[in-house]
Parts: structure tokens; C-alpha cells; sequence
């Protein structure tokens, strides 16, 4: 009886590794597939290779980092951090128009529109080369820059 329960749990045992081994390779196979079709995502929207995105937080002291270099094709978070309302907008205020893309709500394309409350954040994707400087619309006093290259 004694060599019938430990034949049993041997095959419990292999059933249950089995079973392990069987999650592990459906969760490998989903990861790879995800992966390459960021990449093929990202390639066919020219950008050859996978996608990123920089966090520009918003705060009472303004933004930071000040200045940040990213690739062409590449998005920045706009995080607001503060207690009041942000508005990113392309410089120079009061057009808006720096960023070459128009049709913004006042000038260029490089606009939130609206005001972005605390805690909520805004992004943008640059899909032009250059050096773009932004403001808070609210308080034009606070300003950075985006380097795409």
C-alpha cells in the first residue's frame, strides 16, 4: 500500500510540474509576442525600436527637469504635482505657435487644451526634430524645453 501512495504522489508530483511548466511557457510566449509587436508597432511608425516615454513633473516650483532630450517619436508625461491647475502650452505665450504642427487650440498642435488638474497628467508625442519650448498658460513664468532629436 505504502509503494501504491508514494507511485501516486510521484505522479501528482509530475502533473503538478507539468502544469508549472506548461503557465511558464504560455507566459513566455505572451511576453515575447507582446514585445515584438511593440517593436513592429514602433518600426512601421518609423521610430525602429521600442517605444519610450519621459515623465516632466509639474510642481508650486514648476517643472522638472527643466529641459529634457528625447527621441523623435517619443512622448512626455506631463505630471501634475501641484495644487493648482497646470495648462501645457508650446511656446512662446500668449501664440503658442513654436511647435511646427497646427491646428492646437490656439496655435500648435504642442497645447493640453484645457486645464490639467492636480494629480492628473497630460502626454505628447514629438514627431518633429528641434528644440520646443513650453509654458504653463496659466503662470507663463514657468517654463521648460523639449529636445527632440
Amino acid at each position: 500500500m505504502s509503494e501504491d501512495k508514494d507511485e501516486m504522489t510521484n505522479k501528482n508530483l509530475t502533473l503538478i510540474i507539468v502544469a508549472l511548466l506548461a503557465i511558464a511557457a504560455v507566459f513566455l510566449a505572451f511576453k515575447t509576442n507582446y514585445r515584438n509587436e511593440v517593436s513592429k508597432f514602433s518600426e512601421t511608425a518609423g521610430l525602429g525600436g521600442p517605444l519610450y516615454a519621459v515623465i516632466v513633473t509639474y510642481t508650486n516650483d514648476g517643472f522638472s527637469p527643466k529641459t529634457v532630450e528625447i527621441q523623435n517619436g517619443v512622448s512626455v508625461i506631463f505630471k501634475n504635482q501641484s495644487s493648482k491647475n497646470l495648462w501645457v502650452a508650446s511656446g512662446p505665450h500668449p501664440t503658442h505657435n513654436a511647435y511646427p504642427e497646427i491646428d492646437g487650440c490656439i496655435g500648435s498642435t504642442f497645447d493640453s487644451c484645457a486645464n490639467i488638474p492636480p494629480n492628473v497628467s497630460w502626454s505628447f508625442t514629438f514627431k518633429n526634430s528641434g528644440s520646443w519650448k513650453y509654458h504653463d498658460n496659466l503662470n507663463p513664468s514657468q517654463t521648460g524645453t523639449v529636445i527632440v532629436k
